[in-house]
């Protein structure tokens, strides 16, 4: 016995019809993704494009060109607006060109990151030479006081409280007291 002809409805033949004529993919593609035949899909192009005074004609070799072009161009301006809204980017009018180069050597390590390094310093309107060049240079003072910084237990005799005091005794390299004029502070 033979199998009975689907029907479908009129809805339902518009979703894959506006797909292929918004979005550009190949028929074969949509008629996969929504579960009917690529022939189908295609005679229900030609009669609505009949229909609505559409041409039956496909893109020109020059048209696809241009729309491949003009896509890849889209792709390029959403991610440069994408980078440039992150909120902890540092790159306003004066920002030190080695905070730049540190945001960039963040983002670089950062696995959700596609940007190439690049892309980012042309962002950022610093040189990618002079980034690699950072890279390659010894830690700073102020690096290194900061990462000694971070490393330090400013924790005072009380567990869990640190103390204002102890931390600018810590810096100026004396004994922190017991308790300062500063009173604890909770720094946790």
């Amino acid at each position: 016995m033979p199998a009975s002809r689907r029907r479908f409805s009129q809805e339902f033949k518009d979703e894959p019809r506006q797909e292929v004529i918004s979005t550009s993919r190949p028929i074969r593609d949509v008629a996969e993704a929504y579960g009917v035949g690529a022939e189908t899909l295609r005679r229900w192009l030609i009669k609505y494009r009949e229909e609505h005074g559409g041409s039956n004609e496909e893109l020109t070799l020059s048209e696809r060109a241009r729309l491949k072009e003009l896509e890849r161009e889209n792709q390029e301006l959403r991610a440069d607006t994408a980078f440039l809204r992150k909120p902890a980017l540092d790159y306003r009018q004066g920002a030190a060109v080695v905070s730049k180069y540190e945001y960039n050597d963040s983002q670089r390590n950062d696995a959700s990151n596609t940007n190439p390094v690049v892309k980012m310093c042309l962002w950022l309107a610093v040189s990618t030479s002079g980034f690699y060049n950072c890279l390659s240079r010894p830690q700073s003072a102020t690096a290194a006081r900061r990462a000694d910084l971070v490393k330090r237990d400013f924790t005072a005799q009380c567990p869990g409280v640190k103390f204002v005091g102890d931390m600018l005794c810590r810096r100026r390299n004396k004994t922190p007291a017991t308790h300062s004029r500063f009173g604890p502070s909770a720094l946790k």
